[in-house]
């Protein structure tokens, strides 16, 4: 079942409004996957991190050109390498409202294509009743709050990119540590996939880095426009 927005979407996370009377995060942490010695994916000399950091960068210009109010914080802003408990780190020490993690896939088969989005896997209901029983029980209601706001954006951004004629392959849940360990929605988005020729023309080229880059900032709005300023 999914869970809208509770009272904490949000009072903490929106900023004053802007003209057009939409409200919008205060912080938003993007994600450039991989960087430095760790190339991710690479295809005719073209590397994933390049590609990752080169949405990310694109993204997070976007949205301070249209919400000048907003912080938007990089985890990376240059080939640079980082470890993915440090990408947490950065994105709970900002005590980011969003956190959205940038990737390119590869298969061996190449006739597989499009984009991915996974967000956490509900947590589990056990707790260790001799222990901190309570903050247990707190911070998996909170995890998973989480999630399902995680699972709400992801939707938008998978109507928009589809909008637009990109093919998603679906919503999927995973246990990837940057999404885990974040304290706030977070998402991983597979941009497409390296290994097949039309993905890998298509977020390779300007065009369509900015296209997809677009299709994100009009997911985050809708997710503001129709959850968020509910409360």
């Amino acid at each position: 079942m999914l869970l809208i927005c509770s009272n904490y979407c949000y009072s903490n996370t929106l900023v004053d409004k802007k003209d057009n009377n939409i409200n919008f995060f205060k912080k938003i942490v993007i994600d450039a996957g991989h960087g430095g010695k760790d190339a991710g994916a690479t295809i005719n000399n073209v590397l994933e991190k390049n590609i990752n950091l080169q949405i990310s960068l694109i993204l997070g210009k976007l949205i301070s050109d249209s919400y000048p109010k907003t912080e938007v914080i990089y985890t990376r802003n240059q080939d640079n390498y980082l470890c993915l408990s440090t990408r947490t780190i950065i994105a709970n020490n900002a005590k980011a409202d969003l956190f959205i993690s940038l990737h390119c896939n590869y298969h061996k088969n190449c006739s597989i294509n499009g984009v991915e989005i996974f967000v956490l896997k509900p947590f589990k209901s056990y707790f260790n009743f001799k222990k901190n029983y309570i903050d247990n029980i707190k911070n998996v209601i909170l995890k998973n709050k989480f999630i399902n706001e995680s699972i709400i954006l992801s939707y938008f951004i998978k109507k928009e990119l589809s909008k637009n004629n990109i093919f998603v392959r679906n919503i999927k849940q995973a246990n990837f540590l940057v999404i885990k360990h974040t304290k706030m929605p977070s998402i991983l988005i597979e941009i497409g996939y390296l290994s097949n020729k039309d993905d890998f023309l298509y977020i390779n080229s300007s065009i369509g880095k900015k296209k997809i880059a677009k299709c994100i900032l009009k997911a985050l709005i809708t997710y503001n426009n129709i959850v968020c300023n509910i409360y």
